[in-house]
């Protein structure tokens, strides 16, 4: 018979897995049983015994927190209970009366003084009659004419027309003051040496004041001019006035 490793004539079987070897591969077992790897037990084997210790751990310590009971064992001892024996008389002591502390009066609350509320700023409806500008509405109620603007949404250089109606920002005051509109400057003509009479523009002049002022329509104005009502006039500008 030849050994199971090489063909030479086998010597020997081996005691464990029955292998012929000859005297190369084995000595008193084959090599492969004396091979550290294949003598070590496989996976199946080494998870049983993984299991088997992990439920005998489980069991010794069930055992140890909850013994059985032995037959014929009492699961419980009563022990008697002590009698105390007569034992030397102590004198109870005298109660000593303690006295009552007396209790202070209660304090009166101190009052909280509430402050007085103030009043909250409550704006002015105007309503812009002829001759009216943001400096003037503004000198006479005491505000700034950029904010007076400001508030009803428009800017220094927008035009005003009779009827509308302005908020005038103010602060909470006793009284509100009535609104005087502002007297329209008087109108000073420039003579021309031989032309219509021309007109130079200062600050809070309307067209509507400008045409009033000279008594005439306010459409030949604007017409001599090249304007419209929506045009805004400046310091300093010159208007011809229709004769």
């Amino acid at each position: 018979m030849d050994c199971y490793a090489c063909d030479q004539e086998a010597t020997a079987s081996c005691s464990l897995c029955g292998n012929l070897y000859c005297g190369a591969h084995g000595d008193d077992i084959c090599a492969d049983c004396l091979n550290p790897v294949n003598a070590a037990p496989s996976g199946a084997v080494f998870r049983i015994s993984i299991l088997a210790l992990l439920f005998a751990s489980v069991l010794a310590l069930w055992l140890l927190v909850r013994p059985p009971s032995i037959p014929g064992q009492l699961s419980e001892v009563s022990l008697p209970d002590p009698t105390p024996g007569p034992g030397p008389s102590v004198s109870s002591p005298t109660a000593t009366p303690t006295p009552i502390p007396t209790l202070p009066p209660p304090a009166t609350p101190t009052p909280t003084l509430t402050p007085t509320p103030t009043p909250e700023p409550t704006p002015i409806a105007y309503t812009v009659v002829e001759g009216d500008t943001f400096y003037g509405i503004a000198d006479v109620f005491g505000v700034d004419a950029e904010e007076l603007a400001t508030v009803n949404g428009l800017t220094l250089e927008s035009l005003i027309q009779v009827g509308q109606i302005l908020v005038i920002p103010t602060v909470a005051s006793e009284a509100t003051p009535t609104a005087t509109p502002a007297p329209s400057p008087t109108a000073t003509p420039v003579p021309t040496a031989d032309g219509p009479l021309e007109y130079t523009v200062v600050e809070g002049d309307t067209l509507y004041g400008i045409a009033d002022s000279f008594g005439v329509s306010i459409e030949d104005l604007l017409a001599v001019n090249g304007l419209t009502e929506d045009d805004l006039l400046h310091p300093g500008d010159v208007l011809v006035i229709p004769q």
